[in-house]
């Protein structure tokens, strides 16, 4: 890729948040070539020779946003799986909130079977880092290696953002539903102290979601 010189870096991170902020108000399908171009004071030309389409663009847009989130957070020491597992639902449902129209505009899109691959990538990454800490630990049951776990895993979290997207999760119940439905998976595949303290904290996130 060529490198970019800082004017045109400049512009790139202008067009990139200036699509994020029309996602957030008109959501995903609502946004334009054309309104991209006028809000970001580029032209439309510019706009199609750079990105092709405007799911590219949009793609990009968010693809540069997700990474910069969870590579912050996938970079955080933490000793233990279980409790990376919690912070990564933590932090990012805090920012979810922090970023709700935006969050719930690109929910349906990120929940469907033609979500770009790399947005799943970025997900599997930091989770996988989690359940593979897991592993090491001597936690993870047997019979299941480390790719299937963390898909189990997101397959939870992503069905509980959509329900969150569509209105039938409170946002203030958003992080402890995630956090009981994530406990009632490693309940079912792992062992340990992984598996006895997601037993543990299961009734108080019931109660609390109940």
């Amino acid at each position: 890729m060529k490198k970019l010189t800082p004017r045109q870096q400049k512009r790139r991170e202008n067009i990139m948040q200036t699509a994020r902020t029309l996602i957030a108000e008109r959501g995903y399908e609502g946004v334009t070539m054309r309104d991209l171009a006028a809000e970001s004071g580029v032209a439309t030309k510019t706009l199609y020779l750079q990105y092709g389409n405007k799911e590219n663009l949009l793609t990009t847009a968010v693809e540069d946003l997700h990474r910069t989130v969870y590579s912050e957070i996938d970079d955080t020491s933490i000793e233990n799986g279980f409790d990376r597992l919690f912070f990564i639902i933590e932090s990012i449902s805090t920012w979810m909130v922090d970023n709700e129209k935006f969050s719930k505009s690109i929910t349906p899109f990120l929940s469907t079977a033609q979500t770009p691959e790399v947005y799943a990538q970025v997900r599997r990454g930091a989770y996988g880092h989690a359940v593979q800490q897991i592993a090491d630990e001597g936690d993870l049951v047997p019979w299941l290696d480390v790719t299937t776990a963390t898909i189990l895993i997101l397959r939870h979290r992503t069905s509980i953002n959509a329900e969150w997207a569509q209105g039938d999760i409170e946002t203030k119940d958003l992080a402890n539903v995630l956090k009981l439905h994530l406990c009632l998976c490693l309940v079912a595949i792992t062992q340990g102290k992984t598996q006895e303290r997601a037993k543990a904290i299961l009734p108080e996130l019931v109660s609390l979601t109940s």
